[in-house]
């Protein structure tokens, strides 16, 4: 085997998003030549990205101990710590990646990166500023320099974003966080005008980006139905308690869930996972090999062997984020997907639904960057779609198991945070004090488009902030009505 024409083959495919070519690739170096760096790096970044970052970590320190001044393997190391928890112990791989190349653009971004996860928020503005100085154009800096810290509009950063964004030198996709990132700026400074011609710049060039997804949302909503249906779940077997025990913060993105995992994580016994991206990736991919068909298909008739098989990697992970713990959350949205899948692998666990309104949950969602792969995020008709369908899949969640997880409304709680909070904490079995409130809590990382809002004190502001913007917002009112009145919800 020419292993450096398979290698180049290897990275070509992983940079095109053709991530079971590049595996295929990497496993066929692999065969050739056992501890070959790039095939066992490249394995470590496809795990990162399949929601495996412990076997990520694994990999990276293998290539770490034969290749230690390699500064990038200290920055995907770093990256697989973060999305373990563990993110002082990042931040020390890449400082210890700069001792060895002070100047790495990508080293200082990283960095930045998991300052503001830590709310470290003013050595993480130093950090990114340091990334512009070494490299002008970057627009992830922007955007990290614009989340953590106030970048006033007539500023220097603003205006060379503002010059940057007017260029031909940017394609669609740097062109569109740019976008966001200016539309923070002028929210800031209470420039509303600014701000939603930003906002509605950065949907049109990311929905340039994704294929018209209705179809696609459509198929996976019918076929979760169609597999947790009522009568499908009479003599359902349900897997066996584990430790720590999961709380499950789950929801439409924007809807309130970080707020509630950090008045949770107040708690000595709770531990915050953050979005853990686990039950879609890992757990359903265990599931399929199981079934032998496409999630979801035969999931509720998992046999309570494998069902114990599924729950203890899940636990496996738990314990390296949270050791000793009771409880760890994982606050990852999209997990309401799979509420059914949840209840009978997790029969202890918990589960809070955060619900938010229809107008302010989508109104933030189409102020902030997602993936290609969420073209709902940018597409006022497809959004309420998705609105509309998610509502009718937590009807259907409350037919089966409404007695087994708790609703919470973000407007309550934002308003009576004392007599929300102490519901949730009885609902999972926990001592609720007054002083939980303070959600300040040291060590506790957000690593979401929240971290820079969710440790202020709790804050009211953001409702119905929609109206501001009534009428360049009409197509998405209008197709919430619809939607929501296709689906059958008030």
């Amino acid at each position: 085997m020419d292993i450096a024409a398979e290698t180049a083959r290897a990275y070509a495919a992983f940079a095109a998003a053709n991530y079971d070519e590049a595996h295929d690739c990497a496993e066929r170096i692999l065969r050739s030549a056992a501890n070959d760096p790039a095939a066992l790096t490249l394995k470590g970044r496809l795990a990162l990205l399949g929601g495996e970052p412990d076997t990520a970590e694994e990999l990276f320190a293998r290539v770490l101990e034969r290749h230690p001044r390699v500064v990038a393997l200290r920055l995907d190391l770093a990256s697989a710590l973060r999305d373990l928890g563990r993110h002082e112990e990042a931040a020390r791989a890449v400082t210890s990646g700069l001792e060895l190349e002070p100047d790495s653009a990508d080293a200082w971004l990283k960095l930045g990166d998991i300052l503001l996860s830590l709310d470290d928020r003013r050595a993480a503005a130093d950090a990114f500023r340091r990334v512009l100085d070494l490299r002008r154009d970057c627009v992830a800096a922007y955007r990290g320099l614009c989340l953590a810290t106030d970048v006033a509009p007539d500023s220097e950063p603003a205006q060379r974003m503002l010059a940057l964004v007017r260029s031909s030198s940017l394609g669609p996709r740097e062109q569109a966080k740019l976008h966001y990132a200016l539309a923070q700026v002028f929210r800031q400074a209470g420039r509303g005008p600014d701000f939603i011609d930003h906002v509605l710049m950065a949907n049109a060039k990311q929905r340039a980006l994704c294929r018209d997804g209705q179809a696609e949302y459509a198929a996976i909503f019918d076929g979760l139905e169609a597999a947790f249906a009522r009568e499908g779940f009479a003599a359902v077997e349900r897997a066996d308690e584990i430790q720590p025990s999961p709380i499950f913060v789950l929801g439409m993105p924007r809807s309130g869930t970080t707020l509630v995992e950090r008045l949770l994580a107040a708690h000595a016994d709770v531990v915050a996972g953050g979005e853990l991206n686990y039950m879609r990736g890992p757990l359903r991919r265990a599931v399929e090999q199981m079934t032998g068909l496409p999630f979801p298909h035969r999931s509720p008739a998992l046999a309570r062997p494998q069902l114990r098989s599924l729950a203890a990697a899940f636990e496996r992970r738990l314990r390296l984020i949270g050791p000793g713990a009771r409880y760890v959350t994982d606050k990852t949205p999209g997990n309401y997907h799979l509420l059914g899948l949840l209840r009978v692998l997790f029969p202890g666990g918990k589960i809070i639904h955060v619900a938010r309104s229809p107008m302010d949950t989508c109104f933030s969602i189409l102020q902030h960057p997602f993936d290609d792969r969420s073209p709902h995020t940018c597409d006022m008709a497809l959004l309420a779609y998705v609105y509309g369908r998610y509502r009718r899949l937590m009807r259907r969640w409350e037919e089966l198991f409404g007695a087994e997880f708790v609703t919470v409304e973000y407007e309550r709680l934002v308003q009576s945070p004392a007599v929300e909070a102490r519901r949730l904490y009885e609902f999972c079995g926990l001592e609720w004090r007054d002083s939980y409130l303070d959600s300040q809590r040291a060590g506790t990382a957000v690593r979401t488009f929240s971290s820079a809002q969710v440790r202020r004190p709790i804050y009211q502001t953001s409702i119905g902030a929609w109206r501001e913007f009534a009428a360049e917002l009409t197509p998405l009112r209008n197709a919430l009505d619809a939607a929501l009145l296709d689906t059958g919800s008030d």
